[in-house]
């Protein structure tokens, strides 16, 4: 009795336990129930809800509303809402030494049980305009003791828009999994003309779509396979769906 007790304790420290694990799909994050965060350089925020911050980089992602404070960069108003009250995260890339140059910015998601979901992906709008944007790419893992590896990107523009991105899993690694973490990474550039910005970030299933003609909206980008995804990118102005 006392060798199966003691057997059953190893069994249940061995098993990894995710403490915020999304099972209830299709998932949104809006970032409108979060906390604006301070602004300005090198500021942290730590109150995000489910995403998070890691310590380990060299800026914060964080929560804002109206625009961000250096003119030319950043967006003026939210996906979401398409207005100045709605919400999203960003990164400050302002001062030399802190904002830029090649300054790192993880944005980590909480773990997606993506067992019952078909044709499970990401979908994300960013906004990324400026005249020294850095780079964005969009990593996975699986489980808490997995390797992160690229899915998307590099994304690097000078628009002032908000850009949608959908990578669909494709690779079977990623099937029936329980335990998926989707982190975005973002590198400054030279200048404090790089605030970029993420809003309605989802994990839901991804229909491919038949390219639309560029008369019609969406605007059609693009479709590219990367790392054993399915890449497809539209690009739309500031109104929102």
């Amino acid at each position: 009795m006392k060798k199966t007790l003691m057997l059953s304790i190893f069994l249940y420290c061995l098993t990894p336990v995710f403490s915020q694990t999304i099972s209830t799909f299709p998932y949104t994050q809006d970032f409108e129930a979060e906390a604006t965060c301070s602004t300005g350089c090198g500021a942290v925020c730590n109150t995000l809800l489910t995403w998070s911050n890691p310590t380990t980089d060299d800026l914060d992602w964080l929560v804002d509303v109206g625009g961000t404070g250096s003119s030319a960069t950043g967006p003026s108003v939210d996906h979401t809402l398409g207005s100045a009250s709605g919400k999203y995260v960003y990164v400050e890339t302002s001062c030399d030494g802190t904002g830029y140059s090649y300054k790192r910015a993880d944005l980590v998601s909480p773990y997606f049980n993506i067992t019952a979901l078909p044709l499970a992906g990401v979908e994300f709008w960013y906004h990324a305009y400026g005249t020294t944007q850095g780079v964005l790419n969009v990593e996975a893992k699986i489980g808490m003791q997995g390797t992160f590896v690229n899915i998307g990107g590099p994304y690097q523009d000078d628009l002032d828009e908000w850009q949608k991105v959908e990578l669909m899993f494709v690779g079977s690694i990623y099937e029936g999994q329980d335990s998926v973490q989707v982190r975005f990474v973002y590198v400054s550039g030279t200048s404090f003309g790089g605030d970029i910005a993420l809003d309605d970030i989802s994990i839901k299933s991804i229909v491919p779509l038949v390219p639309v003609p560029l008369a019609n909206w969406p605007i059609w980008v693009g479709i590219a396979a990367i790392g054993g995804i399915l890449v497809f990118r539209y690009r739309r102005k500031i109104v929102g769906l």
